[in-house]
């Protein structure tokens, strides 16, 4: 009986073991769902409002580029150029003029167009130009006008099909299901995809879908996206079946070995960049920039490190590949970001034109959440927006340059500079430098150890130097070991420069002593003024905290 009892008793233990965690599973899995979801409508909102956007500036490209008033009358000039005009567009489908009375004078085909405007028009932000909904009759299809005035009489206004500002390619599967609606402010539609759906689908509900509303960032639209809650839920479809198996290991290592294994099982499954962030094991390392010109530290570049128990740095080449191929290089740099601020909000709050430099990833690029951690760290701090930089290596594509275009663009509003890093190493640098409007670039060590030298070396960083100059970009120069590399770069023309010259990357404690130390020299230019100071004896200082410097 007491045997039967014990029997009773070690079920009713297992079958809790099993019960709890599974229960535990389906929790975090609605979580993930739930996530994943915000995730996915966060991102067709930023592709639908690029869209608008890349839309409006091909509109916009058109208007400026064409001169009416240069030809006077609509002959067949005029017509010629505003077809070529019109072709080279992607969405311009006409360019017209029309009189005050909106009466079309002239347009690319030469007929008479009936175009009914279904609005009054809306005023965009630069104040130039205007939009407006409009219908072409004769073919029954919906458009904006975006227009211009030239002169007192004339308005030139480009036709674009509303379809086009909703054309949402990307997220096709996403939508098979849904629909999305564009209007002005006003409430006039100017837009639907796909463009014959006026209503929810028929024999659904709305509460099938999840809904996205609310305006666009830059112009005088209204989006309203209603997405199928089934397509949300296909990325997670397989997941019922991994909590089984889930669960069914959980019982076997309940009946088998009880709470050990639950105890040490799962410390052991996880990767070292995995572990090293739930112990906080990433710190950051400074290593000085100075200007040699006029030998002023002007900030920093944080290294990352991770350090192990026993206080041993290891160098990012160990766990960089390992935390891109996690997935965790996202999480490490915000962990990163935060050890920053920890260590230098005190001096930086001190002197507000120093520098510090932060390494993005690709994956920065290639999505919109970037500039809300950046914000999120550094908003409530000490340290500017405009004393961060943050650096790119030219070494790994992007995904999509219109996404890492728009990102850049969002980082340099906030006042924050962008440098390209490793310039040189790479097969996209000339691309980079033309697409991605950075600006800093930091030439690569392999460069710069031979510019001493009048071979290849020397001629590369003398041409980066040049395009920098041409495009109004900074430079840097990485990897400075000797004094006639420093004069050979003064010669070429390049202000910035960090190396184990004047210091190697120094953690934290050493390298705001050092930053004390410089600049409380005598000769510089006033205590707490915002201002950089002079340091000479570079050696002597960088030796007093790192005796290893060559």
């Amino acid at each position: 009986m007491l045997q039967g009892k014990r029997l009773i008793l070690f079920i009713g233990f297992a079958a809790m073991c099993v019960a709890v965690p599974v229960f535990l599973v389906f929790l975090l899995h609605q979580t993930a769902r739930d996530r994943e979801v915000d995730r996915v409508m966060e991102r067709l909102r930023f592709d639908l409002d690029t869209q608008v956007e890349i839309v409006l500036e091909d509109a916009f490209n058109a208007l400026d580029t064409y001169d009416f008033p240069a030809f006077g009358t609509c002959d067949g000039l005029s017509r010629e150029i505003m077809r070529r005009l019109a072709y080279t567009s992607v969405y311009v489908k006409d360019l017209m003029v029309a009189d005050r009375n909106n009466d079309v004078i002239c347009n690319t085909s030469g007929s008479q167009q009936t175009i009914r405007r279904r609005a009054q028009s809306q005023n965009l932000a630069d104040g130039i130009h205007q939009v407006e909904a409009v219908q072409i009759e004769s073919e029954q299809i919906e458009a904006i006008l975006i227009s211009r005035t030239l002169g007192e009489n004339r308005i030139l206004s480009a036709l674009v099909l509303s379809n086009s500002l909703v054309a949402a390619r990307s997220h096709k599967a996403l939508l098979e299901d849904g629909f999305v609606f564009l209007s002005l402010v006003d409430g006039t539609d100017v837009g639907r995809y796909p463009h014959s759906v006026l209503s929810a689908p028929s024999g659904r509900q709305l509460t099938d879908f999840s809904v996205l509303e609310g305006p666009l960032t830059s112009f005088p639209f209204e989006l309203k996206v209603f997405v199928s809650n089934d397509k949300l839920s296909e990325p997670l479809t397989d997941s019922p079946f991994w909590i089984s198996v889930f669960g069914a290991l959980v019982f076997g290592t309940a009946l088998c070995t009880g709470l050990c294994y639950m105890s040490f099982a799962q410390p052991a499954s996880l990767n070292s960049v995995e572990l090293a962030l739930r112990n906080r094991q990433f710190v950051a390392s400074y290593q000085p920039i100075v200007n040699i010109r006029t030998g002023e530290f002007i900030g920093c570049e944080a290294l990352i490190r991770l350090r192990k128990p026993d206080g041993t740095l290891i160098e990012p080449n160990a766990f960089i590949q390992d935390a891109e191929g996690s997935g965790l290089a996202i999480e490490m740099t915000v962990l990163l970001m935060k050890r920053i601020r920890a260590d230098l909000e005190e001096l930086y709050g001190r002197n507000p034109s120093l520098k510090v430099g932060i390494n993005l990833f690709s994956d920065h690029l290639n999505r919109s959440e970037t500039v809300a951690e950046i914000e999120e760290v550094f908003g409530p701090s000490q340290i500017r927006f405009e004393q961060l930089t943050f650096e790119l290596t030219e070494r790994l594509p992007v995904e999509s340059s219109k996404m890492a275009k728009k990102v850049i663009a969002k980082i340099q509003s906030l006042g924050s500079h962008v440098a390209l890093d490793d310039v040189g190493t790479g097969h996209n640098g000339l691309k980079y430098l033309m697409e991605l409007g950075v600006d800093i670039i930091k030439i690569d060590k392999l460069f710069i150890d031979g510019v001493s030298d009048s071979g290849f070396s020397r001629t590369i960083v003398d041409a980066l130097i040049k395009l920098a100059k041409e495009m109004d970009i900074l430079v840097v120069a990485e990897g400075i070991e000797r004094l006639d590399q420093v004069a050979n770069l003064k010669e070429l023309g390049v202000h910035m420069a960090q190396g184990y010259f004047y210091s190697k990357p120094l953690p934290p404690e050493a390298f705001l002593a050092f930053m004390d130390d410089a600049l409380s020299k005598p000769g510089s230019r006033g205590k707490h003024d915002g201002q950089h100071r002079q340091v000479p004896q570079y050696l002597k200082l960088v030796s007093k905290h790192h005796p290893a410097t060559s």
